[in-house]
């Protein structure tokens, strides 16, 4: 049998033991022990698993489509994926080329009926992990935070040298915009093309109003932080921080004074504002770019996105007039009533829920993590651990428990319903939910300006195939209708007329 191997490691390999060394050795031993032939490897150095596109894995499924080899060899299930859909749509396609997938040291045979149900719960704690990952990285940027880093990249005006944030060339210029804006003669337009002129790139009108509200530059580190995901951006703290300040803190109070009179009052609070397209989900169909999202101060603060390329000196044929989410909302609707779960998904969505091994693998994992818990007292009351440790230790548990769904059976027919009516679920849904249905369907929505609707939708890769199945929906072959320039080798649907 003819066998390639796939070799990983992240950023966040320091928390891990898994060189690129050890897996080739491990792999290569599996291989030789089954009398498996390595006539390949592909390696991904520094490339997280929380997504597909990594370069020798892509080359890997294009090797496999071609029926190069037989078998992918890894060293561990989350070497290859850390998303539980990308590890089953990718395993279903593997089994089309018949390709088949082995753990070197999980050694199941994923291609038989029980090495599926195994699968997909080795495929689940690889989803806790990644989860938890996320929930360690907020909690060392929070402690960055509190000692006075700066967690992101340094705006304009700054350059990081190694845990140092120093000034560049551009910090006269920036701090001459502040100095300008506090006489409270100039506007945002004003500054941008003062800026624009003068940092070696255009900087557009929102551009200069975030420069002129950034705290940063008084010296300020910020950390935006809370429960979830809406509180993240509301709940805002201050620290002094460890860089150089570059205005001093009245000129930063009177800026922020000035902008505040300026501003108009009335309407939805910006915070309450939930836009469907918003996050650079809405292109511009003429030149790609994304669009900006903004409530007009009519009476009803309509949402609208328009296309700024050429007030920021970029070339753009289109409407630069605002396009009002409220016409959009009907095509979105007609692209979500036209999809639907390829039956194979469907089935195996339906019989990993409703299985009873699924309902057995969260009483294995609750039983582990409970045994885990007496352990870790155990080695507390033997003085191996500090009170500090037990209790941070008590405490992750208690959290890997509370995550663990009731290990109940649910209903076939009722599932099998919600499954196969998305349209019924999108308008069942709160505006923030819509959103993020939207934001897991489609990597970006293309809007014809001129025309006020949806020219195209550009799927993320794990939702191709449902676009591909519809009868409600074209695929534009290389990025036709004009649209070559953002396909950019991704694909592109339209809704037929």
């Amino acid at each position: 049998m003819k066998a390639v191997i796939y070799l990983r490691v992240s950023s966040e390999m320091q928390h891990e033991n898994f060189s690129i060394d050890s897996q080739r050795r491990i792999c290569a031993q599996f291989c030789e022990l089954r009398g498996w032939k390595i006539i390949n490897e592909y390696v991904d150095d520094g490339f997280s698993a929380k997504t597909t596109s990594r370069p020798d894995f892509e080359r890997m499924l294009a090797a496999a489509r071609a029926s190069e080899f037989d078998v992918i060899v890894c060293h561990k299930l989350d070497r290859f994926s850390r998303s539980i859909l990308d590890i089953l749509t990718t395993l279903n396609e593997l089994e089309k080329y018949r390709v088949s997938f082995a753990s070197a040291t999980e050694q199941h045979d994923f291609t038989t009926p029980l090495g599926r149900v195994l699968l997909t719960l080795l495929a689940a704690f690889a989803q806790w992990y990644i989860d938890n990952l996320s929930v360690e990285t907020a909690r060392g940027k929070r402690e960055r935070f509190e000692q006075g880093h700066h967690n992101n990249r340094p705006p304009i005006g700054y350059v990081r040298n190694g845990e140092i944030i120093e000034f560049d060339a551009n910090a006269p210029h920036v701090k001459a915009a502040f100095e300008m804006y506090a006489t409270s003669n100039y506007s945002d337009d004003d500054i941008a093309s003062y800026l624009s002129a003068r940092v070696g790139k255009p900087i557009g009108k929102d551009s200069a109003a975030a420069i002129l509200r950034n705290p940063f530059y008084a010296g300020w580190v910020v950390y935006r932080g809370g429960s979830d995901k809406r509180e993240s951006k509301t709940k805002v703290r201050l620290m002094r921080g460890n860089h150089a300040a570059l205005i001093d803190q009245n000129t930063y109070d009177e800026v922020t004074r000035i902008r505040a009179s300026r501003s108009r009052h009335g309407g939805a609070p910006k915070s309450d504002r939930v836009y469907l397209f918003g996050e650079q989900l809405a292109v511009c169909a003429a030149c790609g770019r994304p669009m900006r999202a903004k409530a007009l101060s009519d009476r009803e603060y309509a949402k609208t996105y328009r296309c700024t390329s050429r007030e920021r000196g970029l070339e753009c044929s289109a409407s630069q007039s605002p396009v009002r989410e409220v016409y959009l909302i009907d095509q979105i609707e007609q692209m979500i009533a036209a999809l639907a779960l390829p039956k194979n998904m469907r089935d195996l969505a339906l019989s990993e829920i409703t299985s009873d091994s699924a309902v057995a693998a969260i009483e294995r994992e609750r039983k582990s993590l409970e045994a885990e818990r007496e352990r870790v007292l155990k080695l507390y009351q033997r003085g191996h651990i500090t009170e500090a440790g037990l209790e941070t230790e008590t405490e992750r548990i208690a959290a890997d428990l509370a995550r663990l769904p009731a290990p109940t059976r649910q209903d076939n027919a009722a599932i099998a319903i919600y499954l196969d009516d998305m349209l019924k679920i999108w308008q069942s849904a709160d505006e923030i939910a819509k959103r993020d249905i939207l934001r897991i369907l489609v990597e970006r929505v293309i809007i014809d300006t001129n025309a006020k609707k949806i020219a195209a939708f550009v799927p993320r890769r794990d939702f191709v195939n449902m676009f591909e199945a519809s009868k409600q929906l074209r695929y534009l072959v290389d990025g036709s209708d004009g649209h070559q320039r953002i396909a950019r080798g991704r694909n592109l649907y339209k809704l037929l007329d």
